[in-house]
C-alpha cells in the first residue's frame, strides 16, 4: 500500500518550521528554569525551622508550604492564635451583628486572598491524593465523587 505525501511545499515552510524549533527549545529551557527553581523553593522550605509544622498540614507540601511561610513572613508570632491565622485567610466567618440581630456571620470583606487561594489548593490536594482505602466511597456529594474520579 502507498503511503500519501504531501509534495506541494509552502512559501515561507522552512522559515516556520525554525521558529517553531526555536520555541519549543525556549519552552524547554523555560521548564527547566521552573524546575530549578522548584527545586530551590523545596530545598529552602526543608530547612526551616517550621517546615516540619507546616508540612503535617493536609494538602501541604513544599510548594505549597514555602508559599505559605512567604506569605505569613516565615514568624507564626503575628497570629495570637489559629483563629487569627483564620480569620487572616478569610476562612473564619466574621459576625455582622447589630442592636436587634446576634450571631448573623458572613464571609469576611478584609482577608488575604493569597492566603485563601493557598489553603484552598491544599484542600483540593487533600481531597485529590489522600491515601485512606475507600475514600471515593465515603464523600457523599455528587460533585466531590466527580472531583475525585478525575
Amino acid at each position: 500500500m502507498n503511503e500519501a505525501r504531501q509534495h506541494t511545499v509552502v512559501p515561507g515552510e522552512t522559515v516556520i518550521a525554525q521558529l517553531i524549533r526555536t520555541l519549543a527549545e525556549e519552552v524547554q529551557t523555560l521548564n527547566e528554569k521552573v524546575a530549578e527553581v522548584d527545586r530551590l523553593i523545596e530545598a529552602g522550605f526543608r530547612t526551616h525551622e517550621l517546615a516540619e509544622n507546616v508540612a503535617s498540614l493536609p494538602g501541604i507540601g513544599p510548594l505549597l508550604g514555602g508559599e505559605f511561610l512567604a506569605t505569613i513572613g516565615n514568624d507564626l508570632s503575628d497570629f495570637a492564635s489559629p483563629d487569627g491565622l483564620a480569620a487572616f485567610a478569610g476562612l473564619a466567618p466574621a459576625p455582622h451583628d447589630s442592636g436587634k440581630r446576634n450571631g448573623n456571620l458572613h464571609r469576611p470583606r478584609h482577608y488575604h486572598r493569597g492566603l485563601q487561594r493557598l489553603f484552598y489548593m491544599s484542600a483540593l490536594m487533600s481531597v485529590r491524593y489522600d491515601p485512606t482505602p475507600g475514600r471515593i466511597t465515603t464523600v457523599r456529594a455528587p460533585w466531590a465523587n466527580a472531583t475525585l474520579r478525575r
